[in-house]
């Protein structure tokens, strides 16, 4: 059994809500109704059947709902999308065993709230949440009571990057050039907000909390020995400045970043996934494409060209997905 742990939906009546919103898709533009499998099931499923024993969690696509609507909207986008996916694993739990809550944080009493009834109520196995809401980073302390909510539920959180072109790189400019705001940004926006999750001491208030970092942890894998060497100074620094009476942190930088989960999803690169499963060891790797956006032929292909033996493939295909999701295949 293969589960892919990151596949996106757009419901259509989640869709058709959107497109009558002032600012529609946002910065993603009408090109995600391009997507065809994001609401096509029956051309998703024709796709799905190539790969025999293959199962997808699914969540909503992009853009962040904090980026598209207000609170109002937001909230009952949230609840519009997570009674559809729902609906979905009740009808295909042979194609769809699971899906990950959305949720507007906008309000973050409703947020939680939305929470609660995805977990409770339509048996949601985890949230989703993005980097970005709004002019806010996720690690706000405001939002904690997202993280204890999903915490005390033992729901996976997927950490799923956001950037708009508004974010500019340089201040002489007035918005990001050349499209780095989302192929270049977001990779780094999630490794700004895993370091700062740290820092704010989520893993020592919530020490068995699951975060998958979306697309492997961004950049941290890649720079591992300069980010470990970086962050443990911060730490350091924060806890010396707070004084006896202030924080501690009971781990190490190095500890606390291998704490996170990674997923596959990195297009079908075979060298980058070797290096993410190096850093974050093939117990904490699940196996994603990010379909429809990213090809399922090409995870495939990338899992078959990394020769791992058995039993590692096992755990990159279903043994971490079973972890996070509380599933069994």
């Amino acid at each position: 059994m293969i589960v892919d742990l990151v596949t996106h939906v757009m419901p259509r009546v989640v869709m058709e809500k959107i497109e009558k919103l002032p600012k529609r898709f946002g910065a993603m533009g009408d090109d995600v109704a391009s997507f065809t499998q994001l609401f096509d099931l029956d051309e998703r499923f024709r796709t799905m059947e190539e790969f025999g024993e293959y199962r997808q969690i699914i969540s909503l696509s992009g853009p962040s709902l904090e980026e598209i609507a207000n609170r109002a909207q937001g909230t009952e986008l949230s609840k519009v999308a997570n009674d559809a996916m729902a609906d979905m694993v009740r009808r295909f739990p042979d194609r769809f065993p699971g899906f990950l809550a959305a949720l507007s944080l906008h309000d973050v009493d409703d947020a939680v709230k939305e929470l609660t009834r995805a977990g409770d109520g339509l048996g949601a196995v985890g949230v989703q949440v993005f980097t970005e809401v709004g002019d806010r980073a996720f690690d706000d302390p405001q939002f904690e009571p997202v993280l204890a909510a999903a915490a005390a539920r033992n729901l996976m959180i997927l950490l799923h990057p956001a950037r708009t072109p508004d974010s500019a790189e340089f201040k002489t400019e007035p918005q990001s050039l050349f499209g780095v705001w989302q192929t270049l940004s977001w990779p780094f926006m999630t490794s700004v907000v895993m370091w700062r999750l740290i820092c704010r001491g989520v893993f020592d208030k919530f020490p068995d909390i699951k975060i998958l970092a979306h697309h492997l942890g961004g950049i941290i894998p890649y720079h591992a020995n300069r980010v470990e060497r970086g962050l443990q100074i911060e730490l350091n620094r924060t806890a010396a400045e707070a004084g006896d009476s202030g924080r501690k942190f009971e781990k190490t930088a190095r500890e606390y970043l291998r704490m996170y989960y990674g997923d596959t999803a990195m297009h079908g690169a075979v060298d980058p996934v070797r290096c993410g499963l190096s850093f974050f060891g093939p117990g904490h790797v699940a196996f994603a494409s990010d379909a429809p956006f990213g090809s399922v032929k090409a995870a495939f292909n990338m899992i078959d060209a990394l020769g791992l033996d058995d039993a590692v493939r096992r755990q990159i295909e279903q043994r971490t997905a079973e972890h996070l999701t509380g599933l069994r295949f």
